[in-house]
C-alpha cells in the first residue's frame, strides 16, 4: 500500500506541474512529462526548504501541502492562460506511453530492492538512513547531526532532504521513505536517459527520412541511452567474467569499481563507481541521489540548443531557461557539491555554443553570454545562501598528481567510450572540409557550427565534457583527508561517475548515427562492431541484479519497509535496545554510544531512534568537519577524548563533568562486564538514572 502512496505522490506532483514544465520542454515529445515530476519535488521541495532555513515555516507535512498548494494555483493560471500548456490528443498519448514506461520500471526496480531492503554498515546506508531520519523530524533546516550533538549536520544533504520531503507528502513513515526514495533515484537512472535518448532521436532524423528504419532510431537510441547508463559497466565487465572464469575465482560486481591500483595492487587505489553499481548497492547516497537533477539539466541543456531564437535581448537576459538552469544548479550544488562545478562547466560551454550558433560571433554575444552565466552563478549562490551560511567546506585544495593511471587500465574503462566521442568529432570534421565555399577560413568554419544539427553538437559538449572529466584526475586531485594510496581515490570517483553517464549517452547516439547515417563501409562495420562491444558491457546490470537477488530467489524477498532487518538478524539484542528507546526515551534527549571508526555498528542507536550521540562514525565527521591542514578538527579531537576517557575514569566527579558538559541523558553500557560494573558505581554515586 505505501508503494502505492508514494507513486501516487510523484504522478500527482508531476500532473501540478506539467503547465510549467510544457513550457520549458515544449521540443521534446511528451513536453517534459517525466521531468515534471523532477521540477515539481524540486521547487516545492526547494522553497519549503528555504522557508524552513528562514525559520519563517516549519517543516510539517501541512506546511508542505500549503507550499505545494501555492504552485498548484500557479500552474492552473499557467494553463488557462497559456495554450501551449494545454494538453491534445498527441500529448495525451505521449504522456501514457512515458507515465506507462516510468510505471513498469519502478515497479520493476521495487521487486529488485525488496530482496535487501535492509539498512547494515557495509556502505554509508547508516549514515544515509540516519540523515533521513534527522531531517524527516527536524522542525526547521539545517537538521542538527545525530552523530555530533549540538551541531548541525555538515555535509550536502539536500538529496535526503528531498526523500524526507517525498515522504512526507506520501504520508510514509520514515521506514518506507529510505527504499522508495531508493527505487525513484534508480528508476529515474533509466528514464530520465531514455527520454534524452529518443529526442536525440527525433531530432537527428527531424523528418528528413520516412522509411522505416528512420521512424525506428529515435527508439533504438533511446532504449541504448537508458540500459547503458542504468544497467551498463564498462569493456571491464566482459574481460573480467573471463578472466575470472579461467582462474576459477568467485567474480563479485563491485570488483569493477576497484580496477585502478588493484589486480595487482599498486600504492594508487582509486574508485571508479558506476550507476548501475549504485543501483544495486541501493544506498541513499549524494551523488546517485543528483543523478535526477543531472538528467534534468541535461535535458534543459539540450532543449535549450534546440530551440528557436529569441526575439530580442531581453527575452535571452530574462529567460525561463536561466532562471532554471540556476535553480538546478543551486539543487545540484546542495546534493552533490562534486556536480556544481562539473555542470557549471557544461552549462558554460552549451551557452556559449548556443549563442554563438544562433547568434553572431561578436562583442554583443560575448558580453550576452557572460551576463547570463553570471545571473545563473547568481540565481545559485541566492537558492543555496542558507546552506552555504551553516556549511564548511573541508576540501578545497587542488594538488597536482605524482602518479597516473596505467594507459591499458584506462583504455579498458573508458577507451570505447572516447574512441567514439572521436569518431564523432572526425564525422563533423569530414563534413565541415567537405564544404564547397570560398569563404575565409574562420567564416566558413562560424557557418557550419551554425548549421550544423544541434543534437550532433550537443553530443560532442558532453562527450568532450567526459573525456576531460577522464583526463583531469590524472591531472591534479582534490586534497581530502586521505592520503599516499587513497589521495585521488574520491576525485576519481566523483568526477569519473558523471563521465560515464555522458560517455553512455554520447556512445549510444553516436554509435546509431554512425551507422544509419555513414556510407562508408569501413565505418559502418567498425561502428557496429563498436556497438556489439558495447552491448556486452550491459551484462554487468544484469549479473549484478542475478547477484544480489540471488537470482531471484522468492525465498529472500522482504517487505520494502524492513530496514531494521539486518540488526534484528545480527544483532538481537541491539534490535531490542532501539525497540526500548523508541517507546521510552524522547528523542530528543542525548544518548552516549561509544565512539569507533566508520563503516561499524557504532552510531547504531542515533541511526534508527534519532537520539543525537556526543560522536560516531569518527573518519566521516573528521571527513565533514576537518581543519584547514585537513587534520582531526578540535572539537572531535576533544570528544573522542572525553567519551573513550569516560569508560575508564574512576573519578566519579570527573565522569559527571563529562557528561554535563555534552548533556548527556542517557549513556548506553553494551554487555562487556567492566563498563556495566564501572557504570554501577557510577550510578550508585549519583542514586539516580542518567
Amino acid at each position: 500500500m505505501f508503494v502505492v502512496k508514494w507513486y501516487a505522490a510523484l504522478l500527482i506532483l508531476g500532473t501540478i506541474f506539467y503547465p510549467l514544465t510544457s513550457l520549458l520542454f515544449k521540443k521534446f515529445s511528451d513536453r517534459g512529462w517525466i521531468f515534471s515530476k523532477i521540477f515539481a519535488f524540486s521547487v516545492t521541495g526547494l522553497t519549503t526548504w528555504y522557508l524552513s532555513s528562514l525559520k519563517i515555516l516549519k517543516y510539517s507535512v501541512l506546511n508542505c501541502y500549503i507550499v505545494i498548494g501555492l504552485f498548484l494555483i500557479l500552474n492552473i493560471i499557467i494553463y488557462l492562460k497559456n495554450k501551449d500548456a494545454r494538453l491534445d490528443k498527441e500529448k495525451i498519448k505521449n504522456i501514457l506511453i512515458s507515465e506507462n514506461i516510468f510505471l513498469v520500471i519502478f515497479i520493476v526496480f521495487a521487486y529488485i530492492r525488496s530482496f535487501s531492503p535492509t539498512v547494515d554498515f557495509s556502505t554509508e546506508k547508516f549514515m544515509n538512513y540516519a540523515f533521513l531520519n534527522q531531517l524527516f523530524n527536524s522542525e526547521y533546516m539545517p537538521a542538527n547531526d545525530m552523530w555530533f550533538s549540538g551541531f548541525t549536520i555538515n555535509y550536502y544533504y539536500f538529496g535526503q532532504y528531498i526523500a524526507s520531503f517525498l515522504t512526507k507528502v506520501s504520508f510514509s513513515r520514515i521506514q518506507e521513505g529510505f527504499n522508495l526514495a531508493v527505487i525513484t533515484v534508480n528508476t529515474f537512472t533509466f528514464i530520465g536517459p531514455l527520454i534524452i535518448g529518443y529526442n536525440l532521436g527525433k531530432y537527428l532524423i527531424n523528418n528528413e527520412d520516412n522509411n522505416w528504419l528512420a521512424k525506428k532510431i529515435p527508439c533504438i537510441i533511446s532504449l541504448l541511452s537508458a540500459v547503458a547508463v542504468s544497467l551498463g559497466g564498462t569493456l571491464l565487465y566482459p574481460i573480467n567474467r573471463i578472466e575470472f572464469n579461467k582462474t576459477g575465482e568467485q567474480y563479485y560486481y563491485w570488483d569493477d569499481t576497484r580496477y585502478i591500483g588493484y589486480r595487482p595492487e599498486t600504492n594508487d587505489k582509486t574508485i571508479n563507481e558506476i550507476v548501475p553499481y549504485s543501483n544495486m548497492v541501493g544506498d541513499l547516497h549524494a551523488h546517485h541521489i543528483d543523478t535526477m537533477f543531472v538528467f534534468f539539466t541535461l535535458a534543459m541543456l539540450l532543449k535549450l540548443l534546440l530551440e528557436d531564437k529569441k526575439s530580442s535581448n531581453v527575452q535571452r537576459l530574462l529567460s525561463f531557461n536561466i532562471i532554471t538552469l540556476g535553480l538546478v544548479l543551486g539543487i545540484q550544488k546542495m546534493t552533490n557539491y562534486w556536480d556544481f562545478p562539473i555542470y557549471l562547466v557544461v552549462i558554460g560551454i552549451t551557452l556559449i555554443f548556443n549563442n554563438f550558433t544562433k547568434y553572431k560571433f561578436n562583442r554583443k554575444n560575448v558580453i550576452i553570454t557572460m551576463i547570463q552565466l553570471f545571473e545563473i552563478v547568481l540565481i545559485e549562490e541566492l537558492v543555496t545562501l542558507p546552506f552555504s551560511l551553516n556549511f564548511h567546506i573541508s576540501a578545497t585544495k587542488v594538488l597536482p598528481t605524482n602518479i597516473t593511471s596505467p594507459f591499458y587500465k584506462l583504455a579498458i574503462l573508458w577507451g570505447l567510450q572516447t574512441l567514439c566521442v572521436a569518431l564523432h568529432i572526425v564525422y563533423l570534421l569530414i563534413k565541415f572540409i567537405r564544404q564547397k565555399t570560398k569563404k575565409k577560413f574562420f567564416t566558413q568554419l562560424f557557418d557550419y557550427i551554425s548549421n550544423i544539427n544541434k543534437t550532433d553538437l550537443f553530443i560532442f559538449i558532453i562527450g568532450c565534457c567526459a573525456v576531460g572529466l577522464i583526463i583531469i584526475p590524472e591531472i591534479v586531485y582534490v586534497k581530502d583527508i586521505y592520503a599516499d594510496e587513497y589521495k585521488r581515490a574520491n576525485t576519481m570517483y566523483k568526477l569519473c561517475y558523471q563521465a560515464d553517464i555522458m560517455f553512455d549517452i554520447a556512445a549510444s547516439y553516436i554509435l546509431v548515427n554512425l551507422i544509419y547515417k555513414n556510407k562508408n563501409k569501413i565505418i559502418k562495420i567498425l561502428c557496429s562492431l563498436l556497438l556489439l562491444a558495447f552491448m556486452t558491457t550491459f551484462g554487468y546490470g544484469i549479473y549484478a541484479i542475478g547477484y544480489t537477488t540471488n537470482n531471484f530467489n522468492r525465498e529472500n524477498t522482504y517487505s520494502l519497509d524492513d530496514v531494521e532487518g539486518y540488526l534484528r538478524s545480527y544483532y538481537p539484542d541491539e534490535y531490542n535496545v532501539v525497540q526500548w528507546i523508541k517507546k521510552n526515551i524522547d528523542r530528543n534527549e542525548v544518548i552516549l554510544e561509544k565512539a569507533t571508526g566508520s563503516y561499524n555498528l557504532s552510531g547504531y542507536i542515533s541511526v534508527f531512534t534519532g537520539n543525537p550521540n556526543v560522536l560516531a562514525w569518527h573518519g566521516h565527521e573528521w571527513i565533514w568537519r576537518a581543519n584547514a591542514d585537513y587534520g582531526v578538527p578540535p572539537e572531535e579531537d576533544i570528544r573522542w577524548k572525553d567519551t573513550h576517557a569516560l569508560y575508564s575514569y574512576s573519578n566519579v566527579k570527573r565522569m559527571k563533568e563529562v557528561l554535563d558538559k555534552y548533556n548527556v541523558s542517557y549513556v548506553y553500557v553494551s554487555e562487556e562486564q567492566e563498563y556495566i560494573h564501572h557504570f554501577q558505581s557510577f550510578l550508585l554515586y549519583f542514586q539516580e538514572p542518567l
